[in-house]
């Protein structure tokens, strides 16, 4: 409660504080809070920064400690000055090259332990920056601890969103829109349970530079399934090498597309994920300026390419993973769904659609080992020893790492042209 330890502690929070949504700032909870201090604390000693409060010492690259000694006129000089070179910045962020050439947009809630697996691999194959909205965790979730060292990194840019109800995805990204366009050349639009991947390519960055003149790229879904596990995998398994059987298609919900922008050329003016009750959510862009699929053919649909073509590239979509893991997600329930037909005038869970029903019942656990193909997609392969490799290294070196990799898989090498 002391002044000098809580000054010592600001940054962090700041850096932390949920950004304004639709004019209202919404602030995290005290809990929230107190797991934040909590896992920062765990941080420093990973670091081995010698504690007895977390508050005792500054934020992971902060060069010192705060302070209790009144504010002098200097001070408020130099922050006068620090606002006015803000300014100068922002009006000239127009005509400056973007900070990074691929980014990710995306939404998570308790999928803590899949966070490391997830953002390592996309930064092997490319991605460069990460703008992550943490949506309703519970306090068990490792969110936080996985998190924060990419943020003290610069790797992430980080939000909370605590709001109850759905539609959090469509809100999310339509914020990084609004409030990133300039910061990256390209920018993805996927989940935390959605691994893009290139075929001819280790690089989604080199597969991108041959739709530079078009608004963006279109993906096709693979959706996969979680054939064989009944039981989660083994502690330190990989998603992407646990799971290779994707469902079979003529069992299942159609695929999905989802959009890669290229945020120099779309018209995000007209993009809007905010379609009526969210059905954009995949495909933001009008059909007179859309997005191409990976043979540069317009993709017109909200939703999805028909047929799907994945030649070139796709996502693959382990949304269910073990029955286990798909138990637990259909219990903590869906409220995307819930705000996507309440938005339609369905209040009634009995009214939904049979296959949204289904989707959100105990029975698509089953469904998703049951409709397994017998086949097993080996588009990870190459991926699996690399990602394993960098994921063994401490979070400290890892962080550092750049993205890329090469074509022989060397940890941390790049093929960026």
């Amino acid at each position: 409660n002391t002044p000098a330890r809580a000054a010592a502690f600001v940054p962090a929070i700041r850096a932390l504080q949920p950004q304004p949504h639709d004019g209202v700032q919404e602030l995290p909870s005290t809990l929230l809070l107190a797991k934040l201090l909590r896992d920062r604390f765990v941080l420093w000693e990973q670091h081995g920064v010698e504690v007895d409060s977390p508050f005792e010492a500054p934020p992971l690259g902060s060069e010192s400690e705060g302070t209790n000694e009144p504010r002098n006129e200097t001070e408020n000089e130099n922050e006068s000055e620090a606002e006015h070179d803000m300014e100068e910045q922002e009006e000239s962020e127009e005509e400056s090259e973007p900070a990074h050439e691929l980014s990710v947009c995306a939404v998570f809630r308790d999928e803590g332990r899949f966070l490391p697996e997830w953002i390592e691999y996309h930064r092997m194959v490319g991605v460069e920056h990460f703008y992550l909205v943490q949506h309703n965790s519970s306090m068990e979730d490792q969110w936080a601890a996985n998190v924060l060292p990419y943020v003290d990194a610069g790797v992430v840019t980080f939000s909370n969103s605590l709001r109850a109800g759905g539609r959090q995805q469509v809100k999310a990204a339509q914020k990084c829109i609004e409030s990133h366009a300039r910061e990256t050349e390209w920018m993805a639009f996927i989940d935390v349970d959605e691994f893009l991947v290139a075929h001819e390519e280790d690089d989604v960055r080199t597969l991108l530079r041959r739709y530079k003149h078009t608004n963006g790229l279109f993906v096709s879904e693979r959706r996969m399934s979680g054939y064989p596990h009944v039981e989660r995998p083994p502690e330190g398994s990989l998603v992407i090498d646990a799971y290779r059987h994707p469902l079979s298609e003529g069992l299942s919900l159609a695929p999905f597309g989802k959009a890669i922008l290229n945020m120099r050329v779309a018209p995000l003016a007209n993009a809007s994920f905010e379609g009526e009750h969210g059905k954009y959510l995949h495909n933001p862009l009008p059909a007179d300026a859309p997005l191409v699929d990976e043979w540069g053919n317009p993709a017109n649909d909200p939703h999805y390419l028909a047929p799907p073509t994945r030649q070139l590239v796709q996502y693959n979509h382990y949304q269910s993973k073990s029955t286990q893991d798909c138990l637990e997600k259909v219990r903590r329930g869906y409220p995307w769904y819930e705000a996507y037909f309440q938005a339609a005038g369905i209040f009634s869970r009995d009214k939904w659609p049979a296959w949204a029903r289904h989707k959100t019942s105990p029975e698509v656990c089953e469904t998703n080992l049951r409709n397994a193909l017998s086949t097993r997609d080996s588009s990870m392969d190459r991926f699996v020893e690399p990602l394993r490799a960098r994921l063994s290294l401490p979070i400290r070196d890892r962080v550092r790492l750049p993205p890329g990799m090469g074509t022989r898989g060397e940890v941390g090498s790049t093929n960026k042209e």
